[in-house]
């Protein structure tokens, strides 16, 4: 499972931007439209790549928890002791100060990347050479 976790706030004005529509997360909550956005959009700012081959992931949904917006995607069998090169730009188009922190928990051992506009993709390795 992945999860990416954004404030309310911040995600409303990047999709109102980003598409050009009015979104009110809270009003919204579980609605097909809202799903939909934020499928596109998490679908086009973060990307996983493992030995060379783009990672197949599926949009879940979505919970609300106090300020926050979760959004929830699953990727299915892929190996994930080779070379994992991550990209998130997520939000990074509307606030270029954006930070976007990446945590990787694989058996136990957690890696972490801080991915920015000038820097939006990073390499993790769990396997030893």
């Amino acid at each position: 499972e992945i999860t990416h976790r954004f404030f309310i706030d911040d995600m409303e004005e990047t999709l109102d931007k980003t598409y050009e529509s009015v979104v009110d997360i809270i009003k919204e909550k579980g609605s097909i439209k809202l799903d939909s956005l934020l499928n596109i959009y998490i679908h086009s700012k973060f990307k996983m790549i493992v030995d060379d081959e783009e990672v197949v992931y599926q949009y879940i949904g979505h919970e609300i928890e106090e300020d926050a917006v979760w959004i929830y995607t699953e990727a299915k069998n892929f190996d994930d002791e080779g070379e994992i090169v991550i990209t998130n730009s997520a939000m990074i188009e509307i606030f270029p100060k954006q930070t976007n922190i990446v945590h990787f928990d694989f058996n136990g051992s957690i890696k972490s990347l801080r991915l920015f506009i000038e820097n939006e993709s990073g390499m993790i390795q769990f396997r030893e050479d």
